[in-house]
Order: C-alpha cells, then sequence, then structure tokens
C-alpha cells in the first residue's frame, strides 16, 4: 500500500515536472521570470522557530496530499486507497491539533464512506460518529452512521439517527427531505427481517362496519370518537365567546382534540403520517366503493388473524393502490369489480411487503404489479376472475410461500419486461396455465410446485425467459411449452405432462435443463432431443401417447395480444 501510494507522488512530482518544462519552452516573452523567494534565515527570529514552521507546513501539504488522494480514490472505487489515505491525513491533523473540527469531520466522514464500500460497517459506524460529534450541525454523517447501522441490523437506532438527521436538515429550514428514501429502506428490511422498527409512529384503529358493511357503508358514527375540531374564542375577560362575537380581535386559543379512531380506512389513511400503524379492528369493513391509496410509509394491519378481519370493497376501482414502501399485513380481501384487488405501481424505491393476507377478486385480476415496482408478497391466498397475479412493464414482484388457485386465466401472467419471482408457492386448479411468459418477460421459479391445471404447467412464448429450479410441474394439461424465441433453463426438477405432451419445444425456442425428470411425450427438434437424453437428465418411457389437446377451453385461438399468449 505504502509502495502504492509513493509510486502514484512520484507519477504526480513527474507530471508537473513535463509540464513546467512544456510551459517554459513554450512562452517565448520577455517578461521578466518571477522568483519565488523563501526566507531561510531571519534574524530577528529564533532558527528553532523558523524550523517548527517548515515542518508544519510540509505536514499541512503532506495532509492536504492525502485528504485529496483519498478522495481520488474514493471516485475511481478504490476504497482501501481512499482508506489509506484518510487514516494517514486522520493521523496527521489529530497530531498536529490545528485543523477546526469541521475538516477533521468531513474526513471521518470520508473514511465512514470508503469502509461501507468495504463492508466494514462496524468501522464506517465508528467515524459517522465521530464525524457528527466533531460537527454537531452537519447531517451527512448521521445518514452515513443509519446506513451503517440498517447493514449491521440495528434498526431501531437507524431510524432514531435519521430522525436527529431530520431534525437538523429542519433547523436549517431544507425541505429537501433527504432522509425519507433511506428511511423507508430501512423500514423495507427491518419488515423483510421481521422487525416493526421503521412503523414505531401512532397507533389509529379502524372501527368495524359491521351489519353496516354489505350496505356499502362505513362504521356508524360515534360522536365522542368522530368529534370534529373545535374553535374557542376568548374575550378580555378570559371567557368564552362565539366566533362572530369575536370579530374584532383578541386572543383566540384553539382546541384540537387529535383522533385516533376513524370509519374507515381511507379516513384513517388521509389523518396517517409516516411511519403510523393502522389497526382494522376484528369485523367486515367496508371500501364504500373507493380506492384507498397508500402513499405514506404506514403498516395497515388487521386485528386477530386473516380471517378475523376482512375487507370487502365493490367497485370498479382498485381496493389498494400502493405507491410507496408500506406494509399489510392479517387482512382478508374480497373484491366484487372490474378491477384489480390490490395495485402496486412506481419505480423500484416502491416495496411494499403485503403478507398474511386473502386476496379475492371476482371481476379482474387479484395482483398487478406495474411501473418498476418491487412488491414482495409472503404467505398470502390470491385468486382472481383473470390472473391471480399479473406483472407488467418492468415490474419485479416477489412471492414466498404463496397459493395462487382457482384462477378464471392463469396463476401468473409476466408481459412487457417484467421479471417476477417465485418461491415455495404452489399454482395449482386454475383454469388455464400455471404460468405465462410473454414479450420480453422473465420469470424465475424456485422450489415450487405447479399442478393440475387446465393448460401448460408453463407457457413461455415471443421472447420470454423462465428459471424452474427444484420445481414440481405435474398432472396439468402440458408440462412445459415453450414457443417463438422462448427459452426456459430447467434445474433438479421433475416435469409430468398430464394428459398432454410433457415438453413442447417448437419454432426456434430453446430448452436447457440439467439433473431433470422428465416423465411423458416429449416434442422437439432433434438437437433438443439429444441434449434431453445426454448427461444427467432421465426422460422415462410414457405409459400411453398422448397428443395436443383439441381447440376448447383454454386452448381455443382467441386473438387478443393483451389477454392471451398466441
Amino acid at each position: 500500500m505504502e509502495a502504492k501510494l509513493e509510486r502514484r507522488r512520484e507519477r504526480k512530482r513527474e507530471e508537473k515536472e513535463r509540464k513546467k518544462k512544456q510551459g517554459k519552452n513554450d512562452t517565448d516573452t520577455d517578461e521578466d521570470e518571477i522568483i519565488q523567494v523563501r526566507i531561510k534565515w531571519d534574524s530577528g527570529r529564533p532558527r528553532d522557530e523558523d524550523r517548527n514552521d517548515e515542518r508544519r507546513n510540509g505536514e499541512d501539504e503532506q495532509a492536504e496530499a492525502f485528504r485529496s488522494e483519498g478522495n481520488e480514490y474514493l471516485q475511481a472505487d478504490e476504497p482501501e486507497m481512499a482508506a489509506t489515505c484518510y487514516l494517514k491525513a486522520i493521523d496527521i491533523s489529530e497530531r498536529r491539533g490545528t485543523d477546526t473540527p469541521q475538516t477533521l469531520a468531513k474526513l471521518h466522514s470520508n473514511l465512514a464512506a470508503a469502509y461501507m464500500k468495504m463492508k466494514k460497517f462496524e468501522d464506517a459506524a465508528e467515524h459517522s460518529e465521530k464525524a457528527s460529534t466533531l460537527d454537531p450541525k452537519w447531517p451527512k454523517p448521521l445518514y452515513r452512521l443509519a446506513q451503517a447501522q440498517m447493514e449491521l441490523g440495528l434498526y431501531r437506532g437507524a431510524m432514531m439517527t435519521c430522525r436527529k438527521g431530520e431534525a437538523l436538515l429542519d433547523a436549517k429550514k431544507d425541505n429537501s427531505r433527504e432522509f425519507a428514501p433511506l428511511m423507508d429502506k430501512i423500514a423495507y428490511v427491518a419488515a423483510l427481517n421481521g422487525s416493526l422498527a421503521g412503523f414505531d409512529g401512532r397507533i389509529l384503529e379502524v372501527r368495524s362496519a359491521g351489519e353496516e358493511a354489505w350496505l356499502g357503508r362505513e362504521a356508524p358514527e360515534d360522536p365522542v370518537l368522530d368529534r370534529k375540531k373545535e374553535t374557542l374564542a376568548i374575550d378580555a375577560m378570559g371567557l368564552p365567546v362565539k366566533q362572530n362575537d369575536n370579530e374584532g380581535g383578541g386572543p383566540v386559543c384553539t382546541d384540537i382534540e387529535e383522533r385516533f379512531s376513524f370509519r374507515s380506512l381511507k379516513e384513517a389513511m388521509e389523518a396517517a403520517k409516516d411511519g403510523d400503524r393502522i389497526l382494522l379492528l376484528r369485523g367486515i369493513h367496508n371500501g364504500s366503493g373507493r380506492t384507498v391509496n397508500v402513499n405514506k410509509r404506514v403498516l395497515i394491519r388487521g386485528e386477530g388473524t386473516m380471517s378475523d378481519t376482512t375487507y370487502d370493497q365493490r367497485a370498479n376501482t382498485p381496493t389498494l393502490r400502493i405507491t410507496c414502501t408500506a406494509l399489510v399485513q392479517n387482512v382478508d380481501f374480497d373484491m366484487s369489480g372490474f378491477r384489480e384487488c390490490i395495485l402496486v405501481d412506481g419505480d423500484q424505491s416502491v416495496r411494499p411487503i403485503i403478507e398474511h393476507c386473502s386476496i379475492k377478486c371476482s371481476g379482474d385480476n387479484g395482483i398487478y404489479t406495474c411501473g418498476n415496482s418491487h412488491a414482495v408478497f409472503r404467505h398470502c391466498r390470491i385468486s382472481g376472475r383473470k390472473s391471480g397475479c399479473c406483472a407488467i412493464e418492468s415490474s419485479c414482484p416477489a412471492l414466498y410461500n404463496c397459493t395462487m388457485s382457482s384462477n378464471g386465466f392463469q396463476a401468473l401472467l409476466c408481459m412487457d419486461e417484467a421479471h417476477p419471482t417465485l418461491n415455495r408457492c404452489s399454482l395449482s386448479e386454475n383454469e388455464e396455465e400455471g404460468v405465462v411468459v410473454m414479450d420480453e418477460a422473465q420469470a424465475s421459479i424456485f422450489s415450487s410446485e405447479i399442478r393440475d391445471n387446465k393448460g401448460p404447467g408453463i407457457d413461455v412464448s415471443q421472447a420470454g425467459r423462465a428459471l424452474l429450479e427444484n420445481c414440481t410441474v405435474k398432472n396439468n394439461i402440458g408440462g412445459v411449452w415453450i414457443w417463438d424465441a422462448g427459452f426456459v433453463n430447467v434445474q433438479n426438477t421433475t416435469i409430468n405432462g398430464g394428459k398432454s405432451h410433457a415438453v413442447l419445444v417448437d419454432g426456434s425456442a430453446l430448452l436447457h435443463t440439467q439433473h431433470t425428470t422428465i416423465d411423458g411425450v416429449v416434442h422437439a427438434s432433434e438437437p433438443t432431443w439429444r441434449s434431453l437424453t445426454k448427461g444427467s437428465n432421465v426422460v422415462l418411457e410414457p405409459e400411453h401417447p398422448t397428443e395436443l389437446p383439441l381447440e376448447e377451453g383454454c386452448f381455443k385461438f382467441e386473438p387478443d395480444r393483451f389477454t392471451r399468449k398466441q
């Protein structure tokens, strides 16, 4: 490391000498050469003091050189070299003791950034704290400290650090909300790991509509819990007066009682702030035909278990439109209408987590993800009149331990450039295929079971891609079918074709298999057949011949590019 730094300084010195010589040769003027004079000795000053000044000046230059080199290494993504330079600069600065706290704080903060890139999170946290102590009004060290605390699993500490940073920004009247995206990320990572650190705000209760729910109504009004905000005017004698009697002026005291109980989820959502928890009390809640826009970092949770709290929606608009990081738990969503039950839309920072929920839609898709959103569904039961989950555009939904059954079309439909991931899921008893991948979409399926569907287990067409690993595809009407320029990679999987072909590879489509057992008829080109029958794969002789299904049911030709692959 030392040798590398020395070589770098030597190159810089050579570059300076080269530029100096070029400048002197190229300058053809009669101007007098500027002579720099440095005093070697002054009879009015002690010689020892002169030597000390020279040493200090040399250390200043050396510290500045290390700092500058550290910045260059950090920008060049060489954090190890950057950390070495910053440590040397800090050592010189602390030894001299003449630098301002702000200067030293910047060095510690930059060193923390280098340690973050090196994934040395404890060291990053240590130097972030030092930087914050040296310059308490500077928010950047707190940002880096919160990042390090998140990586260390200290989620509550990370959220507290972010709030301190927000307080510093508020004191400066800085409305940039620099910490908001980081707080959303901390809340997301914490929730994935079982912590509610990102949702530690107020608890807002939503009362059950009871018998009123089936009539499309909110919870009955409570004159105490639903009391409106009141403004009380005080006259000169300190007595309350009516507002119109106080028009001449005088002090006004506003008595506002904060509400924590609401008649509907939409009403509670409008009153919520980032980090709040919305508790749906046991019973039946009604959406009243209105979409709830989840645009704040909140926790929406049903009281008790999934079956204890039902959210009934009858409308042609989504039940929930989620456009930010949020957490939804323990709710039975029952949607009647010609739109999806849950819509997730936004850029890649939109990372909601929906877990332990039942999602039903009698007129459209159960779930619809779009934009570049990254929604996570865990331990959910999903069914829709059309698809269980429809992923379009560049969305990347991830489903873990979910069940998608009894869907009117396929369990999972992937279009455009979507990239869904399924892990330990069950896709069964759907009216059409288990999984459909088309356009340029990609589906990654791990340790899942795709069975008893009335179409092929996997259907990939156009330029779609699919990965199956440690899966079981059985008792469908067809196993893995690939069309056009589609490609499927199958690893450690069992494929059974049921009443039709186990494998069908058409046209220029490609299939790659390893450690895979194929039980049924294979319809493929000669090169594909040879690749299947060699190596680690096992192709079993079919017990009885199968053929392509008749054009009926899900195999009937319907030329609609928006809902069907062709």
